[in-house]
């Protein structure tokens, strides 16, 4: 309903809801796919139709022409041949296939396709039929086994022959046949050597490709050197080997959710994972890790406190990653001093810690560090663990985020905007850093405000919040523009829309609303709702910023009783903001997180403060 009235937006993220629902329908697989492509998403498209091929069915014509159509849009002209070819193979009679073949292979370098991986049935089994058993069907660069090469240099294996029949457990494999070189590229990869160890699971690979223990192992240290995509890939193909096994759609779910994948595509794998828990306690502890993860992006912050929590727990808060999890969790709920704490026990742990995964860490540790301090107010602190953050890992973005925000929040505003600049100028798409920049934008009185915000408002990939946010400014920016050239009623009742919209979608803002409501009839003043609105942990807000919005959610609402309260109680009117200037700095009140969630932490009953 909502694609039919030209809302994809809200189509997207419906039809994403209904896939997280139901994950192997075929229209909700289909449909999703659709509009994450017509959203610009092409990778998350591509990833749910060869996941539906490989998981569902490995024929569907359905799913493979929309495949084909996309290669083709995107002039993938092999990888779009392959599913003709397989199109062919399905429906012999149907003309349209070998035509579209033909013209693709006209267009492909070299007159040619490029093989990928075996589309497996539901339960397991590889494709192979007579005269088609090296078809692969193409998708989000996986790439399949090659019992003859393995590409150095990509980092993941090639092609060869037919899919190969289902394999279970280690006994039906027969075990590996190569246990001494699975043992010793295991022993290379705990003891730090990385690239050796990946040599080691290369060589065991060329002579047996589909030795699972080799393949996870591959895997495993493709993460480490941060060859993500590679390492789905990888992944992706011991899953083709053993779709049901616990630890393998586990790594999956991690691989998926550290590359910033949508949540909705790693969970499958999670719940598959989980529906044998497991005994050991590292497989718990991993369990915990990415199933807080998942939350986090989903942003069920009561869940990804508890899960990362119970990851600490299992671990005896030696872990950094679990650490790492429940400070960021904690953050989300305004829980910065229990964060802190996290990230303090994290870093001792990482100083005994070597290599890539190791620097990574650490560099996320510093970055939230910031993160907290600057939501604590303390901003000299918050830019010097930004700047540590920065020179373990230039590159790392959310560092210069959190920093752009510690400069503006110290009235640096100039300075922030560079720094926002910079990030831009490598990700123009990036969607916290133009949210960041259209609020500071507003802050000055910028007419760039607007623009700003309309790009993160059309965007998409932000999460609720985000967009919540983006939409709250936006409507503040639009009544500014009401205020300096004249009040258009079009761009008044766009405002309108867009608060409405705002505040459906920010959770926090929400619920703090709905206390408003309750609380203004009976009394409460309106600069003790200015401080509750600017107190949202999430929402950065001016006071001014917080007394237009509180006029405007009242005006909304359009109940007599709250138009009252709030003029008794002293609520500014629009004429009271001629001439302030929207950025006159005032430190914010103590932040709070999500009703029920958020607060100090507890101390433990030992008396020590809890992580």
């Amino acid at each position: 309903a909502y694609f039919e009235r030209g809302d994809e937006d809200a189509a997207l993220h419906w039809s994403r809801e209904a896939h997280r629902t139901a994950p192997h329908d075929e229209v909700a697989s289909l449909a999703t796919a659709l509009l994450e492509q017509r959203a610009g998403n092409a990778s998350d498209a591509e990833w749910l139709l060869v996941n539906f091929l490989q998981e569902v069915d490995p024929n569907h014509p359905g799913a493979l022409r929309q495949l084909a159509r996309m290669h083709q849009q995107q002039n993938q002209w092999s990888q779009a041949a392959t599913c003709y070819r397989r199109l062919m193979s399905v429906e012999p009679g149907n003309p349209e296939w070998d035509r579209e073949l033909n013209y693709c292979l006209e267009r492909a370098p070299g007159g040619g396709g490029r093989a990928y991986p075996p589309v497996g049935d539901a339960a397991g089994r590889g494709y192979s039929r007579p005269g088609h058993g090296d078809e692969y069907i193409g998708g989000h660069g996986l790439m399949a086994l090659d019992a003859d090469r393995i590409d150095p240099d990509e980092g993941h294996l090639g092609r060869e022959g037919a899919g190969g029949g289902r394999r279970g457990d280690a006994g039906a494999f027969g075990g590996s046949p190569h246990p001494t070189g699975v043992r010793e590229a295991a022993r290379l990869f705990e003891t730090g050597r990385t690239e050796a160890a990946l040599a080691a699971y290369r060589s065991v690979l060329r002579s047996d490709p589909r030795n699972p223990e080799a393949m996870g192992g591959l895997a495993d240290c493709l993460r480490e050197v941060g060859q993500l995509d590679a390492a789905i890939d990888v992944s992706k193909q011991l899953l083709s080997l053993r779709p049901e096994d616990p630890e393998a759609n586990l790594r999956a779910s991690e691989l998926l959710l550290e590359a910033g994948r949508p949540a909705y595509l790693a969970e499958p794998y999670l719940q598959r994972a989980n529906r044998w828990p497991p005994t050991d306690s590292v497989m718990r502890r991993r369990l915990f890790c990415a199933t807080a993860e998942a939350a986090l992006a989903t942003e069920d912050y009561k869940r990804a406190v508890s899960s990362a929590a119970a990851a600490v727990r299992e671990d005896g808060s030696n872990e950094p990653k679990a650490l790492i999890l429940l400070a960021d969790a904690r953050i989300r709920v305004a829980e910065y001093e229990a964060a802190l704490r996290a990230l303090a026990s994290a870093q001792d742990a990482l100083t005994s810690r070597y290599g890539p995964e190791a620097l990574r860490r650490r560099a996320v540790a510093h970055t939230l560090c910031a993160q907290a301090q600057e939501r604590l107010r303390q901003y000299p602190k918050a830019l010097e663990e930004a700047q540590r953050a920065l020179e373990l890992d230039p590159q790392l973005t959310a560092a210069r985020l959190v920093r752009a925000t510690a400069l503006q929040q110290s009235g640096r505003d100039r300075e922030a905007q560079m720094e926002l600049q910079e990030v831009l100028a490598r990700d123009p798409n990036h969607v916290g850093a133009k949210l960041q920049l259209g609020y500071i934008q507003l802050c000055v009185n910028d007419h760039r405000a607007v623009t700003t915000l309309e790009s993160v408002v059309n965007d998409t990939s932000a999460s609720r919040s985000t967009l919540g946010a983006a939409k709250v400014y936006l409507a503040l920016a639009l009544r500014l523009e009401d205020r300096v050239v004249g009040s258009i009623p079009s761009r008044t009742s766009r405002a309108e829309q867009l608060l409405k919209e705002g505040v459906s979608l920010h959770k926090n803002l929400q619920v703090v609303w709905q206390e408003l409501q309750q609380s203004l009839p009976r009394g409460e003043r309106a600069v003790a709702a200015v401080q509750r609105l600017r107190g949202i942990c999430d929402l950065d807000l001016t006071t001014m910023q917080a007394k237009q919005l509180l006029e405007q959610l009242v005006q909304m609402s359009g109940r007599p009783d709250l138009l009252r309260a709030a003029n008794a109680s002293g609520m500014a009117t629009p004429a009271d903001y001629e001439g302030s200037r929207a950025s006159s700095v005032s430190l914010p009140p103590d932040r709070r997180g999500p009703l029920g969630i958020g607060g100090s932490a507890a101390p433990s009953a030992s008396g020590t403060p809890s992580l």
